[in-house]
């Protein structure tokens, strides 16, 4: 779609990531891309140009995609789903996840938040998985989180003043995503570790929780991948994740450094 044109792998991953690879809407953000690259004579597509493209599409208020979420919100309200139905996608697109934070968030009663929620699902607007709640489409969250809660919270600012806020934090999201990217497998398997809460998630039909840890740890083992030790309250947890093809040495000397730890591992996993 960029023909001629050059993104920088670290913008196409953040682009990837806010959209979650909807074709629509990096249609309409490349096009934009390519429109403002074409009006300065660039064909290397800088972070500037790419940011001014979202600001664009999202912020102002000529831009595609904020009008097709304005619209979403106008369509929430005349429905009547609740009184307070934007402020649980709000919460939601804010990462809370659960019913009583949720609650706490939009300060409603906790019947109020199930019905609320449950007619957002109803709709297809939100995702349940067990206990947890998300809004199905992904840019409309980074909307909601970065456009219409900027307006919300800034409501004395000008829109000159906002814009410039918006732009400033695209770059730093920019940057965090760049971050993310840079990290070894193994740190990043511990960061996503780190997020569980004793969670209940449903895979495959069953029933599983994500405990809360006490301890993370990664160290090296056969130098080639490093496994991550995980303790709960109910044993240790031991993980290793790899880019590659598992070979069997790998295997061996997964089985030799459990069998290394004081006590047998409680779960035991290999992916690659």
């Amino acid at each position: 779609r960029l023909g001629r044109s050059d993104l920088k792998r670290g913008l196409e991953r953040f682009l990837l990531r806010i959209t979650d690879g909807n074709p629509y809407y990096l249609d309409v953000f490349i096009q934009r891309i390519r429109h403002l690259g074409k009006e300065q004579w660039l064909w290397r597509l800088n972070e500037n140009i790419f940011s001014e493209a979202i600001t664009e599409e999202l912020f102002f208020r000529s831009g595609l995609l904020h009008l097709r979420f304005m619209g979403l919100l106008e369509l929430i309200n005349k429905a009547r789903m609740s009184p307070y139905a934007v402020h649980v996608l709000s919460a939601l697109s804010l990462g809370h996840k659960k019913w009583r934070e949720i609650a706490r968030f939009t300060r409603r009663k906790l019947p109020e938040v199930r019905k609320s929620l449950a007619r957002l699902v109803e709709e297809g607007l939100v995702s349940q998985d067990y206990t947890m709640f998300t809004i199905s489409d992904s840019l409309f969250s980074f909307w909601l989180r970065e456009v219409y809660m900027l307006r919300e919270l800034h409501f004395d600012l000008d829109n000159g003043h906002l814009a410039d806020l918006f732009r400033s934090r695209l770059h730093h999201l920019v940057r965090t995503s760049e971050s993310t990217d840079s990290k070894e497998l193994p740190e990043r398997i511990v960061g996503l570790f780190e997020r569980f809460n004793n969670d209940l998630v449903l895979l495959g039909g069953r029933r599983f929780k994500c405990p809360l840890f006490k301890d993370l740890r990664s160290r090296a083992s056969n130098g080639r991948v490093f496994p991550v030790y995980a303790e709960t309250g109910q044993g240790t947890w031991m993980t290793q994740v790899v880019h590659e093809k598992i070979r069997e040495e790998d295997v061996q000397q997964f089985v030799k450094d459990e069998q290394d730890l004081p006590k047998r591992a409680q779960q035991r996993i290999m992916i690659a």
